[in-house]
């Protein structure tokens, strides 16, 4: 294989100290504006209690997993499938209603991209359930 490398502090801390070398959503080098700390994704997580509470009229739940994940639905009469390339246009038509996203994928891994793309489109009401589908069969 040859020449794999890898960077153990993570791509966060790669893209702070190499922008010019660094593409998010397409430039290159990266807008530091865009990149999302820790503590901004926390702040959109909630527990499955939390995110629970949430559901009501006031409120779309979107299942951004992908199509073969979908073996067990845990919100089945409330949230939608939608497929992760179409969240931001989807939530964008659905921004204009001011009515929170409440999205969740497998196990909390592919809504830490999408937030990078739901912040660039100016959404910000919006929630992720904590580790995904696998948090709650964990629990």
């Amino acid at each position: 294989m040859g020449n794999v490398l890898t960077y153990d502090a993570g791509i966060l801390h790669w893209a702070k100290k190499y922008p010019q070398e660094t593409t998010l959503l397409g430039e290159t080098p990266v807008n530091l504006e865009f990149l999302l700390d820790n503590d901004k994704f926390k702040a959109h997580l909630l527990s499955f209690e939390e995110f629970t509470k949430r559901i009501n009229d006031k409120a779309i739940v979107v299942d951004v997993r992908d199509e073969l994940q979908r073996d067990r639905l845990i919100f089945e009469q409330v949230s939608i499938s939608v497929p992760i390339d179409d969240v931001v246009l989807y939530a964008s038509k659905h921004a204009k209603e001011d009515k929170t996203l409440l999205l969740y994928d497998a196990v909390g891994k592919q809504v830490r991209w999408l937030q990078f793309y739901l912040e660039k489109a100016g959404i910000t009401d919006y929630f992720f359930l904590k580790n995904g589908v696998k948090g709650y069969l964990d629990k």
